[in-house]
C-alpha cells in the first residue's frame, strides 16, 4: 500500500533536484573552462619563436693564389714538320743541339728539284747571253746611226751649195732614216730578252724555293727537343717530325681558377715549386694575363677533350738564374696581395 507523501518530503525531494541539477551544472561549466584553459596552452606553445641575431661573419683576405703550370719558353715550343713528302736522305742535327735560324734539321730526297733548278739556271744563262748579245747590235748600231747622221748633214750641206746632186743628198737622207730605224728594232729586241730573262730568273727562283723545301730548318734560333725520324723515313706534311723551342726567356705558363682570376695582375711576384712541395724552384714575375677565361685546360693532351670549369691563362717570367726542366709540371704561387 503506497503511503502519501508529504507536503515536507515533497519539498526536500524538490531542493535535492534542484542542488543535483546545479552541481551537474558546475561541473559542466568547470569542464569547458578547463578545456578552454587547455586550448590556450596548447596556441601558445606553437607560437614562432624570437628571431636569434646573425652572427657577424668574418672575410679571409686573399693574399696568394696556386695554379698549375708548365715550364715553357716565353716563345713557346712548337711542332715541326715537313711541307711537302720525301724520303729521309740526311739528319743534320740531333736532339739536344743548339740551332741558328734556318739551320738545317733533316734533308729529304730531293733529286728532281736539283734537276730542275739546273735546267732553270742553263736557261737563265742562255738568256742573260742573247741580252748581252742585243745590246752590242744595239751599240753598233747605234754607231751606224751617228755616222749615217753625219753623211745625211754633209750631203744636206753640200746640195744647199750646189756641189752635190739631190739623188745623193736623197740616199744619205734613206740611210740615216734605215740606221734609226735599226736602233728602234734592237731596242725593242733588248726589251723582249730582258722579259725572257726575268721570266726565266722567276723560274730559276721557283727551282731554287723548291728544292729548299726538301730541307726542313728551324724556324728560328733556339734549341732541337726531340727528332722522331730516321734515315730513309717517309715524311708527310701531317705527320710530325720533333719538338723545337724557340730562344726566348724561360716562362712558366699556368691556369688560375676563375674564382681567384681577376686578382690576377701584370707585375705581381710569383714563385714556382714542384707540385706537392713547398721548396722554392725558381721566382719571377707576372708578365701576361689572359684576357678572357677559358673553358678547357691548356694542358690536356687530347684537344677535344673538354673540362667543365674555366679558367684562366698567366704566364710568369722566371729570373734569368732559372734552370728549370722544359714541359716540368709545376705550381705556380702568385702573390695578389
Amino acid at each position: 500500500m503506497r503511503h502519501p507523501i508529504r507536503p515536507c518530503e515533497r519539498r526536500t525531494r524538490w531542493l535535492s533536484s534542484c542542488g543535483a541539477r546545479s552541481r551537474s551544472l558546475n561541473g559542466t561549466l568547470l569542464l569547458a573552462a578547463a578545456l578552454a584553459l587547455t586550448l590556450t596552452v596548447a596556441c601558445g606553445s606553437r607560437r614562432e619563436p624570437e628571431p636569434q641575431p646573425t652572427p657577424a661573419t668574418t672575410v679571409v683576405a686573399v693574399e696568394r693564389v696556386v695554379g698549375v703550370g708548365r715550364i715553357e719558353p716565353e716563345l713557346r715550343m712548337v711542332e715541326l714538320s715537313s711541307e711537302v713528302s720525301g724520303v729521309v736522305r740526311a739528319l743534320a742535327a740531333a736532339a739536344g743541339d743548339t740551332l741558328p735560324a734556318a739551320g738545317p734539321i733533316v734533308r729529304l730526297s730531293d733529286e728532281i728539284e736539283q734537276a730542275r733548278l739546273r735546267q732553270a739556271e742553263a736557261q737563265a744563262a742562255s738568256q742573260h747571253a742573247r741580252v748581252e748579245a742585243a745590246v752590242a747590235a744595239l751599240r753598233a748600231a747605234r754607231a751606224q746611226a751617228e755616222n749615217a747622221a753625219l753623211s745625211f748633214a754633209r750631203a744636206e750641206s753640200l746640195f744647199a751649195r750646189s756641189v752635190d746632186t739631190e739623188v745623193t743628198r736623197d740616199a744619205a737622207r734613206a740611210d740615216d732614216q734605215s740606221a734609226r730605224a735599226e736602233v728602234d728594232r734592237w731596242m725593242a729586241e733588248i726589251a723582249a730578252a730582258q722579259a725572257v730573262l726575268r721570266q726565266t730568273e722567276a723560274d730559276r727562283q721557283l727551282a731554287q724555293e723548291e728544292l729548299a723545301r726538301r730541307t726542313l730548318r728551324a724556324p728560328a734560333a733556339g734549341r732541337l727537343l726531340a727528332l722522331d725520324v730516321a734515315l730513309g723515313d717517309l715524311v708527310t706534311p701531317d705527320r710530325t717530325c720533333g719538338s723545337f723551342a724557340i730562344a726566348s726567356p724561360l716562362t712558366a705558363w699556368c691556369e688560375v681558377d676563375e674564382l681567384f682570376a681577376d686578382r690576377v695582375r701584370l707585375g705581381q711576384a710569383a714563385i714556382v715549386r714542384s707540385v706537392g712541395s713547398t721548396d722554392t724552384l725558381a721566382r719571377g714575375a707576372v708578365v701576361f694575363a689572359g684576357p678572357y677565361l677559358r673553358r678547357k685546360s691548356i694542358f690536356a693532351d687530347d684537344v677535344a677533350d673538354l673540362e667543365d670549369r674555366r679558367v684562366r691563362e698567366v704566364r710568369i717570367r722566371l729570373a734569368p738564374d732559372a734552370d728549370l726542366l722544359l714541359g716540368s709540371r709545376v705550381e705556380c704561387v702568385i702573390a695578389v696581395e
